[in-house]
């Protein structure tokens, strides 16, 4: 399944992939005026629609986003396909307050305010209400989030903490991705993109069952060939994974709503560990195939309106299993989650909910990996209520919450918000907030070892023998936590123009630190060394402050044109007498200025045409300069249900580093120049 051939070959693949689709396509074009365009156009949605469209991931119910006193982004189905992107992560670079980092083909780095890293740590990732990070390193494995870009209606975008609804991890922000209901996916689907780094097939067929109950089949296929290192010569990190899925939503009669819905996957990612070997030696280059492979299954029963008074009971259960050359992970996760919502009188609108999930894991060991126990099981409990106040009707309203969470690693977590909403007029709203939330360890920082480099005799004192630092879990370490204020305003001065702004300070207590223990002899592996140990502790602190602004402006019916700009200072300290010299380094892990400008255009002739600008600032302890980037994307839609597009992505250099891997050390590779094509079939 890895890439191979040439770089020739690679990029001649992309035109024979294109012809061959829009062949296909125009055979069948007698049959293909049932569908509708795969990508909408401006005058489908007005401006005023997308400022007042609902967002539930802020509220844990729909709200209006002028209601909503958070600083939320709502990336919408039209903007992705527009973006060209053709991965998740590439469609979030366009969110204010996110850092989106390519660390190699496979491999991505995603995080709100600061805290950027592989496994970041402080953001949580939800699909259609399911976690998808790995209690493992608390972070997400992107390279299996591969969802059909079609399938999803939107993602929502929370920047600051969500605890207070949604528990721990949600420290710096939230990412919800919520997928079309299958009633939106009628009829077939095909898609076939190819290129000089990627290629791949979408196919989507869905229906009715009845007058009450409507389906869709979902497959994707991607390819993604190597990255380039530094000199830009291939490397070991091409990816491909097939992803199969499927949607059932039942509506019987005075029952609700009922949706049953599952994904399944399987895939390989390359990549090249350096590995600590005993002297002489001291490191090897090592090439790796990852094999990834799991699936999950949700069912989820509401009853009353989605908007109004009504219950929500949703379970699922998720597999994974993951194997390369450190460690191999399989793991099992059980969640059961019921919610209601209700109003009292015409002032209370509350929400509270109930929770549990049960996670059990078996870890392999290798011979630098090992974890102490290799199995284990965890338990999560948790309850939440938030009240929605109205203190004036329309004008002024007081949000209250709190999550409890009970969990076998640091027992107790309370996390509470206050936040209040004031809208002086119809066109604008002022918000202000305050919130607690915790990051809960992760297995590999209680259990772990892993033996991460080799240092040549005399490294730790004179006439001493060979040293091996090993990183070792530490069973007492303690949740992270944060208190943050926030504020911001949403105004739209003109029908035609909307700007959105939030500032925030972020104040983190307990932040992990790596601590040297002392150091003892030990015989194996061979040859006898000491060994010396580095732990986890909670020996640092910090603040973070900055501004996320957004400005959206609808120059003609036909011309949308929208700015972001985000601006982040990172503080971190040692406290308590901390040893760490590595920890304050993720200051510079961040870039201190990000912007970005898209333009959309509907042109003559059923013409689109998508400019996407990008800039972001160095990265000064991983030594990555700031880069400029351009993005652009053409496509024709010659017939009802029928597009043919063509995006060229990073235009403006040939290759170029993005981030470095973090703790696991892997070999990062450089993003490259990149055109490909695409066609889209609806019928």
């Amino acid at each position: 399944m890895h890439h191979t051939g040439t770089r020739h070959e690679r990029a001649a693949r992309p035109l024979l992939g294109v012809v061959a689709a829009a062949c296909l396509a125009l055979c069948a074009w007698p049959s293909a005026g049932r569908g509708t365009a795969p990508a909408g156009d401006l005058t489908a949605i007005s401006l005023e629609d997308l400022l007042h469209a609902e967002v539930i991931s802020a509220a844990r119910s729909p709200r209006p986003l002028p209601d909503t006193p958070a600083a939320v982004f709502v990336l919408t189905r039209d903007d992705i396909l527009r973006s060209g992107a053709e991965t998740l992560p590439e469609a979030l670079r366009a969110v204010p307050g996110l850092q989106v980092a390519r660390i190699d083909a496979n491999k991505w780095a995603v995080s709100a305010r600061g805290f950027n890293g592989r496994f970041a740590n402080k953001l949580l990732v939800l699909v259609d209400g399911r976690t998808v990070y790995t209690p493992l390193f608390s972070g997400v494995y992107w390279e299996v989030q591969d969802i059909p870009l079609d399938d999803i209606d939107r993602v929502e975008v929370v920047r600051g903490p969500g605890a207070a609804l949604w528990g721990g991890n949600a420290v710096n922000g939230v990412i919800n991705i919520i997928t079309r209901r299958a009633s939106e996916t009628p009829g077939t689907r095909i898609a076939l993109r190819s290129g000089t780094e990627t290629s791949g097939l979408d196919m989507r067929q869905g229906g009715a069952l009845g007058p009450t109950a409507e389906w869709r089949l979902s497959a994707r296929y991607s390819d993604t060939g190597e990255g380039v290192n530094r000199q830009g010569d291939p490397a070991f990190d091409g990816w491909t994974i097939l992803q199969l899925g499927g949607r059932l939503d039942w509506h019987p009669a005075r029952a609700g709503e009922v949706t049953l819905q599952g994904d399944v996957y399987g895939g390989e990612a390359g990549q090249t560990y350096r590995v600590a070997v005993p002297p002489p030696a001291f490191i090897r280059l090592q090439d790796d195939q990852v094999s990834l492979s799991g699936g999950n299954i949700l069912c989820r029963w509401r009853t009353g309106r989605e908007d109004g008074p009504g219950t929500v009971l949703q379970a699922y259960f998720d597999r994974i299993e993951r194997h390369d050359l450190l460690t191999g992970e399989r793991r099992h996760t059980l969640d059961i989650d019921f919610q209601h919502r209700s109003f009292a009188g015409a002032r209370h609108d509350v929400v509270w909910g109930l929770g549990y999930r049960y996670t059990r894991d078996r870890l392999d060991d290798s011979a630098v990996v090992s974890f102490d126990p290799d199995a284990e099981d965890d338990n999560l409990l948790s309850g939440f209520i938030q009240d929605r106040i109205t203190l004036l009707p329309d004008r002024l309203f007081l949000v209250l919450g709190a999550k409890v969470e009970r969990n076998d690693v640091t027992d107790f977590e309370f996390q509470p918000n206050a936040r209040i909403l004031w809208r002086p007029e119809p066109r604008a709203a002022l918000w202000a907030a305050v919130s607690r939330a915790a990051r809960t360890p992760s297995r590999a920082e209680r259990t772990v070892r892993y033996d991460s480099a080799w240092l040549p005799a005399g490294a730790l004192g004179p006439g001493t023998p060979p040293a091996l630092v090993a990183l070792v879990g530490n069973p007492d370490y303690d949740s992270e936590r944060l208190t943050a204020w926030e504020a911001g305003a949403r105004y739209a001065p003109a029908p035609m123009l909307a700007l959105d702004a939030a500032v925030f300070l972020n104040r983190y207590h307990n932040l992990r630190s790596f601590e040297p223990l002392p150091a003892r002899a030990e015989a194996t592996p061979l040859p006898a060394h000491l060994l010396a140990p580095i732990t986890a502790e909670n020996r640092f602190k910090g603040r973070a402050w900055g501004a996320e602004i957004s400005a959206t402006w609808e120059a003609a019916p036909w011309w949308r044109l929208t700015g972001t700009y985000t601006y982040l200072e990172l503080d971190l300290e040692p406290r308590h007498g901390s040893l760490d010299t590595v920890t304050e380094t993720a200051e510079g892990d961040s870039p201190r200025h990000q912007a970005s400008l898209r333009s959309s255009m509907d042109l003559p002739g059923r013409v689109s045409l998508d400019t996407w600008l990008r800039y972001v600032d160095e990265l000064p302890s991983q030594g990555i300069a700031a880069y400029l980037e351009l993005d652009l994307r053409l496509a024709w839609r010659p017939r009802q249900g029928l597009e043919v597009s063509v995006t060229g992505r990073n235009l403006l250099d040939p290759h170029h580093p993005e981030f470095a891997p973090d703790i696991l050390d892997t070999v990062p590779t450089e993003v490259e120049r990149s055109v490909y094509g695409r066609v889209e079939w609806h019928f």
